[in-house]
């Protein structure tokens, strides 16, 4: 990609339009900026158990905070990863897209599943569901937030 701006007389304006182009150019630092901020709203979300959209967490049966007691991987993996022309957030589980869409999980090598439920001890279920939880996404404030991240790094460009 080529811009070149030239103003004629205003020696000002034309090195403010140039730090504007440069910033264009290489926006990883405006990228990294933005995934930092997705990665703590998307845990400040997790704490307070609700959606990108701001619906609630369904509730875990076995008990606990959805996400933050059941999925502590989930929390203490997320990351981002910037580059010129992307910001990606997210976790390297597989399985954490079962919290992100939901599922329903099989016995397969056993005739039943096993698992512990506080308050009532053992449980033994041919399936289960687990309800969706989206914990990935960009809500209205984040969307907000990175608005105002570029609109500094441009304002930072031109100061």
């Amino acid at each position: 990609m080529t811009i070149r701006i030239d103003v004629v007389g205003d020696a000002r304006v034309s090195q403010a339009l140039r730090a504007v182009v440069d910033v264009i150019a290489r926006p990883r630092a405006i990228m990294a900026s933005i995934g930092d901020e997705l990665v703590s709203s998307t845990r400040q979300r997790i704490d307070s158990s609700i959606s990108p959209d701001g619906r609630p967490f369904a509730p875990v049966v076995r008990g606990g905070k959805p996400l933050r007691d059941t999925g502590a991987h989930i929390y203490g993996a997320l990351h981002s990863v910037a580059t010129d022309n992307a910001v990606v957030v997210g976790v390297p589980y597989a399985w954490a897209r079962v919290h992100q869409f939901g599922a329903t999980i099989r016995a397969k090598n056993v005739p039943y599943l096993r698992f512990m439920i506080r308050g009532k001890g053992w449980v033994t279920k041919r399936e289960i569901t687990i309800p969706a939880r989206p914990w990935l996404g960009v809500s209205a404030s984040d969307g907000t937030a990175i608005v105002g991240i570029v609109r500094r790094a441009m304002q930072q460009a031109i100061a």
